[in-house]
């Protein structure tokens, strides 16, 4: 076993050394050492920073601050130019602070019948195929393998 951070997340199967891919020195791809026949699944969040959030509030509470400060006849008119100072006095923290987060998920699925429908399960269901082939397919090996054991039960009585 050369890869002990890939293991299937249906079965918990971790990858033979024979699944790992080749070492060949023109071929590299994104799915890097990902074993042969495996599948990535990989999913991602993105959500509101709260750091970033917080950063806009403070702006906003600075700005109504010194425009509070101003004489009213001077505030409408000043308005811009507030914005403006406060902007640049935050710029290198907004600059240093991305807006959202990126939540990244992966799990692997191994090859064989539990990984198999797990995998045609998951593609149903996030809309990436036809449900009533692939359904049909997993409803079909279901019957199929219930006849199966229906006609072995009969032969032994």
């Amino acid at each position: 076993m050369a890869s002990t951070d890939v293991f299937c997340a249906v079965t918990g199967a971790l990858p033979d050394d024979a699944d790992l891919p080749a070492e060949h020195p023109l071929e590299e791809d994104e799915l890097g050492d990902l074993p042969v026949g495996w599948t990535r699944v990989t999913l991602q969040t993105r959500t509101p920073n709260p750091a970033w959030q917080e950063i806009v509030a403070v702006e906003e509470a600075m700005v109504g601050q010194v425009i509070q400060g101003l004489p009213k006849a001077q505030r409408k008119g000043a308005v811009v130019g507030v914005r403006v100072q406060v902007a640049a006095q935050l710029a290198a923290l907004k600059a240093a602070t991305a807006p959202y987060l990126i939540e990244t998920e992966v799990a692997h699925i191994a090859p064989g019948d539990e990984g198999d429908k797990a995998l045609a399960a998951l593609k149903v269901t996030l809309g990436l195929v036809d449900g009533a082939d692939e359904e049909g397919d997993v409803e079909e090996a279901d019957e199929a393998e219930a006849e199966g054991s229906e006609n072995e039960a009969v032969e032994a009585e």
